[in-house]
């Protein structure tokens, strides 16, 4: 939808996603964290920043349960939700006013 310029739809439909990985627990938590941040930034919300960081957050607390270094760059590196949510969240983090 947001590709689509469909901003408020997707933001609703996000907003919802993210009340029931909240309820539900982390299946699809990176994707749909990752919707979530970028349909607010998309809007210009103040929001997008802590939802990209807490997006970044649930990602590395994630990776820190698995086990060899290997299979944590890999998730982290090649999985592209994951890959896009570190960098969103590094390039946001130097655009965000001090």
């Amino acid at each position: 939808m947001l590709t689509q310029g469909k901003r408020d739809e997707a933001l609703e439909v996000a907003r919802e996603a993210i009340e029931l990985l909240r309820a539900l627990g982390e299946e699809g938590e990176g994707l749909i964290r990752l919707a979530f941040a970028e349909t607010l930034h998309s809007g210009g919300s103040a929001e997008a920043a802590s939802a990209i960081a807490d997006a970044r957050d649930a990602l590395l607390a994630r990776a820190a349960r698995i086990g060899g270094p290997n299979h944590k760059k890999s998730f982290l590196e090649r999985v592209d939700e994951n890959a896009r949510t570190l960098a969103l969240a590094e390039r946001w983090s130097r655009e965000a006013p001090r």
